[in-house]
């Protein structure tokens, strides 16, 4: 057994938060590291037998995973472990080796808690958009078309009324008609608000190029934008949510990053539309903003746009001022 020993270098591997344990092909445990140990409440001594772990929250789910990597060789899982009352997720990395002529599985877990508590926050945040969403369409039309079509109504009851004379029934429809051609370009603007007229008409580099023109008039911020073979036939999910993220990421830079200049790059490289994305404000940290409070919805909801589609994110996190993103979306896809 002294081969089997040596493989964990007990020294390195007792000291770290990674489990790291070794199973025989009798399904028990022959060798773990003291968190290991800890964990699975196995101080009773080894080898130990993997379906009679109590840490684990499903372990006949467990054991049939282990015993499909001796004949897989490796494989890649999540479980669940009870630590003090709490479930805790945890990904495996399990890989067979053979010594001496016998199998063993060599198995290390650490767990991926903040990774779960994100895809949480991630979800709550979609969410919460989508009843903002909701509400805001609503009070849209409740404001916007309620009240015309209330005022209507009234012109229409005063048309069946006999008391009106034939040149108040013309002026009524005069007022109906007027109010009918507001309520149409009510209606079309939150329509546009959903999905910008703008995007379906001259495109995504053209609908970016006309916001970054109505920011800079107004002098108190530059935007510099570049653009390289953006195709003119994306699809309209990635020329929507493209633009969608353009917009939220300028409007946090002028709403929180008291910044003068803003760098958008759009361009095509190895089959990937790349989104860069720079400004010279005062920064953030990323992991506060994904954490704290709600400041960092908008944020999460960016991320989890770019995650819907596949695609990559990247931040920055050695910069001391300013902020620099880079997103990127396979367009074959």
């Amino acid at each position: 057994m002294s081969d089997i020993n040596s493989l964990l270098y007990k020294d390195f591997f007792n000291d770290t938060d990674v489990l790291h344990f070794i199973i025989n092909s009798d399904y028990a445990i022959i060798q773990s590291n003291k968190i290991a140990t800890k964990l699975f409440n196995i101080n009773s001594g080894l080898p130990f037998d993997i379906k009679k772990l109590q840490a684990i929250k499903k372990p006949t789910q467990f054991f049939e995973i282990i015993s499909d990597v001796f004949e897989t060789k490796e494989k890649v899982f999540e479980c669940y472990l009870i630590q003090d009352k709490n479930t805790v997720p945890y990904k495996v990395y399990a890989k067979r080796i053979e010594v001496e002529g016998l199998f063993y599985i060599i198995c290390t877990a650490h767990t991926i808690l903040d990774k779960k508590e994100l895809e949480d926050q991630i979800l709550k945040a979609v969410i919460e958009t989508e009843e903002k969403e909701r509400s805001r369409f609503a009070k849209d039309l409740h404001d916007g078309l309620g009240p015309l079509l209330s005022t209507i109504k009234l012109y229409v009851h005063e048309l069946k009324s006999t008391d009106s004379s034939e040149e108040e029934k013309q002026e009524y429809i005069k007022y109906i008609i007027e109010l009918l051609d507001e309520a149409v370009t009510n209606t079309r603007e939150i329509s546009n608000n959903l999905t910008p007229q703008i995007i379906s008409t001259y495109g995504l580099v053209k609908s970016i190029d006309s916001f970054k023109n109505k920011v800079n008039a107004t002098q108190k911020l530059k935007i510099n934008f570049f653009n390289q073979d953006v195709p003119e036939d994306l699809s309209k999910t990635i020329k929507l949510t493209l633009f969608r993220i353009i917009i939220e990421l300028i409007n946090n830079t002028i709403n929180h990053a008291s910044a003068n200049c803003i760098y958008i790059g759009l361009y095509v490289r190895n089959n990937k539309l790349h989104l860069d994305y720079k400004d010279d404000g005062i920064g953030f940290n990323l992991n506060d903003a994904l954490t704290k409070g709600t400041s960092g919805i908008g944020l999460i909801n960016i991320i989890n746009r770019i995650k819907s589609m596949s695609g990559t994110f990247s931040f920055n996190e050695k910069l001391t001022k300013g902020v620099e993103m880079k997103f990127s979306i396979d367009i074959n896809k």
